[in-house]
């Protein structure tokens, strides 16, 4: 501590210890000054258009009343301004400011201030010179620590802080050396800074217009002058509140649930005893203050036209301030705020309720006689937790389809004070209210994509991929065509040709692309399908999509064990005939297939299986196996993984593969079948399972022989018992890596793609290339450089990465999203459509 701090501190304390005997009562002997921050409507004056408020008058009215309050307890007070803009010749510097207290030789220095940050906080803030916990008066922590939660509870802000200006701000001269605020660091005794709530909060804004709210808060500052000097507490206390429409709701942004509700003006508050009543303005605040009451029982009573009263009683005991919210209802006739649909609307989803939505809770013993439809359909009403909102919902689960109806609402209607319904708002309560609306076709939805593959963003993709893309409903064929759908390797942007299939499996259509080329290694693809596509109702799918994925750097050697070709009846016994199937139905058995085919090698059939299982069982297995004479099937051991084509019915039964060892049987782990259409399914032959009808030891001995296909029925999730499945192409294969020169190495640059879709709403998927392991960081920006979120912010490994982006929270706008490494950077734009 510097020796001038010394002797000022000590200057402090010997004068305390003279004077306490004459602080012990009032505030006899005390000097403070009191600075208005902020004057003369100038440059640094801050002003709220939206409320027509300016900080300086704000601060002005604080300290005059202060002011009273201090020298009624005996203090000497010395404001450092007594006017506002026209009214005062100028606006002081700091240094003049700081000056007048210093001058003076005052005892305690306080700034009066109000906060602004982008309208969207309300907390108090408490400013003393120095560090957060080394201020260069003790008594200017002491006070802060006093004052904050006081101004918190008489303005009723978020929260509060206390800080020294050094930590707080970080500012610092040109030789390192901490700067605090101007119009403390110059002074020679204690002094605080206020900042008692934020008047670019529009709520908080409307209430500082009224002088009582800025009265309130100078109640608090005198309270913590009485506390710090250690007189005796004030014998006073204070009633305070908010009046508020319960039903309406305000416009602008609030933080807090009180304040979405519209402040009502010009109230009157009356307070018995003493029958003391309280005007209101009308400055959208809602706000009464009675002060000056002695401890005791009150009751408040509220009126404002056009309302009903409220009354509350109040007990006025230790607390400072006492507080009571009032939320009072319109006398008004009920008036509809909005509907569901609206008037001439077409289209609309019959399955959709009709929805009315009131300024006021609804009696809903009048609601069924007032309401009526047409064409006559039945309907049922439900309601909002308040009762101001009905919805009104066919009891067929849906309105007739292409239809025109119309809702009637008769003046019968009544809210729950018995207020009968106003249909246009003129306070005329003997007109009905009537809604003409078209329903739309049975399907109104686009076809939405329920999987993919690969997925997008995927890595380590096998080079000989079967495309696909699962939809939600049947597609019209007429619709998906070739030219629907493109695909090419990213780099060069070369097309790859592909056969296009698409099938219908429960009432889902499930499009396959079959590449008639290998893919090369440590590659990015991309796949594209164009708007267009048609369900059976004609709605289309409305935009573009885009897909991506990663090659490996493996490839198969493969062993072909059958491709069901030729001998299927042959080669393949029929189900039943095995002794170790259990739970059958007759219908079960196996045919040659040539409609779903595998088209990446040529197949012109498939192994078709048809199953059906007797749920009145309790065990069931469906063993398709091949003839111990099989030509294709031959011998192989465990270091090969075994693959087949599956074409899935998502029917959530299971399968799984056999082979005889040795020493007998043995069987992969169940996979369940929660997929439709063509997937590659593998078993990496040294996990095995059990079958303890297989003789199973749990390892693969000796030779191995394929031995067969298995089914069960999946009885916990309730599966279909009946249906089919497709097998092509079985097969062992060894993964090695891609030659060199096959493909070219992984990538040796960075690369930052363009976000797909662009533009989109809400979400798309940012994808890009690192070569080498590295810090990454991918922030998003809004057009001013403001950093509105960061989606990636690690270290990662070389190859392909995507994110996907969700812009639900953000407007409609363009905006930059930037890839930076540790050697990288690069920004591009893209464009939030909502």
């Amino acid at each position: 501590m510097s020796k001038t701090k010394k002797v000022k501190k000590l200057i402090l304390i010997i004068t305390i210890l003279i004077s306490t005997s004459l602080f012990s009562q009032d505030l006899s002997g005390v000097k403070i000054c009191i600075d208005p921050g902020h004057g003369g409507h100038e440059s640094d004056d801050r002003h709220i258009i939206a409320t027509d408020f300016w900080e300086s008058e704000g601060n002005l009215t604080k300290a005059k009343r202060l002011r009273e309050m201090l020298t009624a307890l005996g203090a000497t007070v010395i404001l450092t301004r007594e006017g506002n803009g026209n009214d005062w010749p100028d606006d002081l510097s700091l240094s003049a400011r700081a000056g007048i207290a210093n001058n003076n030789n005052v005892d305690f220095f306080h700034s009066i201030h109000s906060n602004g940050y982008n309208g969207q906080w309300n907390s108090t803030l408490m400013l003393f010179d120095g560090y957060d916990n080394d201020p260069v008066y003790d008594d200017s922590k002491i006070m802060a620590d006093i004052m904050a939660p006081k101004l918190y509870n008489a303005n009723r802000t978020t929260h509060y802080s206390v800080r020294g200006d050094y930590d707080f701000y970080g500012w610092t001269d040109s030789q390192g050396n901490p700067i605090g605020l101007g119009v403390l660091r110059r002074l020679t005794m204690p002094g605080v800074l206020s900042e008692g709530s934020f008047h670019d909060y529009i709520p908080e804004s409307w209430r500082l217009q009224n002088l009582d709210y800025r009265k309130k808060e100078a109640w608090a500052i005198a309270q913590s002058f009485v506390d710090f000097y250690n007189t005796s507490n004030y014998g006073i206390r204070h009633i305070a509140g908010l009046v508020r429409d319960k039903y309406d709701k305000v416009s602008y942004y609030t933080i807090t649930s009180s304040d979405e509700y519209t402040p009502i003006n010009n109230i009157t508050a009356t307070l018995t005893p003493g029958n003391i009543v309280y005007t209101g303005g009308n400055m959208n605040n809602g706000f009464f203050f009675f002060d000056s009451l002695a401890t005791g029982t009150y009751q408040v009573k509220v009126e404002a036209d056009d309302y009903h009263s409220d009354s509350a009683n109040i007990i006025v005991g230790s607390s400072f301030f006492n507080f009571k919210d009032f939320y009072l209802i319109s006398n008004a006739p009920p008036e509809l705020l909005s509907t569901y649909p609206t008037e001439g609307d077409t289209c609309i989803p019959s399955w959709y309720p009709i929805v009315l939505n009131f300024n006021k809770p609804i009696d809903t013993t009048t609601v069924d006689s007032a309401i009526s439809i047409s064409p006559n359909t039945p309907f049922e009403f439900s309601y909002d937790d308040d009762f101001r909102q009905i919805n009104i919902t066919a009891k067929t689960d849906s309105f007739l389809f292409l239809t025109p109806y119309t809702l009637t609402v008769s003046d019968s209607l009544k809210d729950k004070w018995g207020y009968n319904f106003d249909a246009d708002g003129d306070t005329n309560t003997t007109n009905d209210y009537v809604l003409n609306f078209t329903t739309g076709k049975e399907d109104m939805s686009s076809p939405n994509i329920t999987s993919i593959y690969p997925k997008s963003g995927g890595n380590n993709v096998i080079l000989n991929p079967i495309l696909k893309f699962v939809y939600d409903e049947i597609l019209d064929s007429a619709s998906v065509t070739a030219d629907k759908f493109y695909f090419e390797k990213y780099s060069g942007h070369h097309k790859i040709e592909c056969d296009l299939v698409h099938n219908i499996v429960n009432n889902q259509s499930v499009i396959h692309l079959f590449p008639k080329e290998q893919l090369r290694h440590n590659e990015l693809y991309k796949r594209i399908i164009y708007k267009g596509l048609n369900d059976l109702f004609d709605n289309p799918t409305p935009s573009n999509l885009a897909f991506t994925f990663m090659t490996g750097s493996n490839k198969y050697e493969i062993t072909l064990l059958d491709s069901f070709e030729n001998y299927i009846t042959n080669n393949w016994l029929k189900p039943s005939i095995s002794g170790k199937s259990l739970g059958l139905l007759d219908t079960t058995n196996r045919k040659g297939n040539s409609e779903y085919l595998n088209l990446l090698t040529g197949s012109q059939q498939s192994l078709e299986v048809s199953y059906g299982f007797d749920t009145t069982e309790t065990e069931w297995l469906l063993r398709e196996y091949a003839e111990d004479e099989n030509p294709v099937v031959g011998e192989f051991d465990d270091s090969y993984t075994m693959q087949v084509y599956i074409f899935g019915d998502g029917s959530g039964n299971k399968f799984r593969f056999c082979v005889d060892d040795d020493n007998g049987n043995e069987v992969s782990e169940w996979t369940t079948i929660n997929w439709l259409g063509w997937k590659l399914v593998s078993w990496n032959l040294n996990s095995i399972g059990t079958w303890s009808d297989g003789n199973s030891d749990g390892t693969l001995d000796g030779t191995l022989h394929f031995d067969s296909f298995q089914l069960t029925y999946n009885s916990e999730n309730s599966s279909p018992n009946i249906g089919k499945i497709y097998f092509d192409d079985l097969r062992i294969v060894k993964s090695v890596y891609a030659s060199i020169n096959e493909n070219n190495t992984l990538p040796n640059t960075f690369t930052l793609f363009q976000n797909y879709p662009n533009p989109f709403n809400p979400k798309t998927v940012i994808e890009y290339n690192i070569p080498k392991n590295s810090n990454v960081k991918l922030n998003i920006y809004d057009l001013s450089g403001k950093k509105i979120t960061s989606l990636v912010d690690e270290f990662q490994n070389s190859g392909f990465h995507s994110v996907e982006f969700n812009g639900n929270k953000f407007a409609s706008g363009i905006y930059l999203y930037q890839l930076l490494t540790d050697d990288f950077s690069e920004v591009k734009k893209m464009v939030l459509i909502k």
